[in-house]
């Protein structure tokens, strides 16, 4: 993989609306954003001087090099992320599990939303990363893959961006535009 930066968190929909200039504040803006189809999404990414991660560089950024099955260990723990198991049943803002975090300090990858990537299969489909609240943990292991119709809008899928060789200046402009942009570098 060539170097890449990540965003820290999936979209949120405070992110979101404060970009496209929503005259309306978003309710509990610290959720992830869902409901979009998968090119929507990455009109936003690129928006923001990037675009979706790759399966290849969704799934690094989640294992790390010791390719964890969780991101946050080799065994499962509902208490570090939104799926099924947790009970909860429904989305949870980004920030409600510290202790989930990737190796990279990503948060979010297991459980809460599937994630959109840029990757399509020979059917067509997108690749999903990441599972759901409404999915096993089985299915949000970092490996596991689900898959859509690009076009599809579903309210427990979202997406974070990457941006590859970020030039200085870029990163200065989108720091500055959104501190509350948090990326990592893998």
């Amino acid at each position: 993989l060539k170097p890449y930066r990540m965003m820290r968190t999936p979209v949120t929909r405070a992110l979101y609306a404060r970009w496209i200039r929503s005259p309306q504040k978003p309710t509990r803006g610290n959720l992830p954003l869902t409901g979009l189809t998968q090119p929507e999404a990455r009109k936003f990414c690129q928006m923001l001087g990037g675009d979706l991660p790759t399966e290849d560089q969704w799934e690094f950024a989640a294992r790390g090099p010791q390719a964890l099955a969780f991101p946050f260990g080799r065994s499962f723990d509902p208490e570090r992320c939104n799926t099924r198991e947790t009970g909860i049943g429904h989305l949870t803002p980004v920030n409600q599990f510290p202790n989930g975090a990737s190796p990279f300090g990503l948060l979010d990858m297991c459980g809460n939303c599937w994630e959109w990537t840029r990757t399509v299969n020979n059917r067509g489909e997108v690749i999903l990363k990441g599972g759901s609240f409404r999915t096993e943990a089985r299915k949000a292991l970092t490996y596991a893959q689900g898959h859509e119709k690009p076009n599809r809008r579903r309210d427990d899928i979202g997406f974070r961006c990457v941006i590859e060789s970020t030039p200085t200046d870029l990163l200065r402009t989108l720091t500055q535009h959104l501190s509350a942009l948090k990326v990592a570098r893998p």
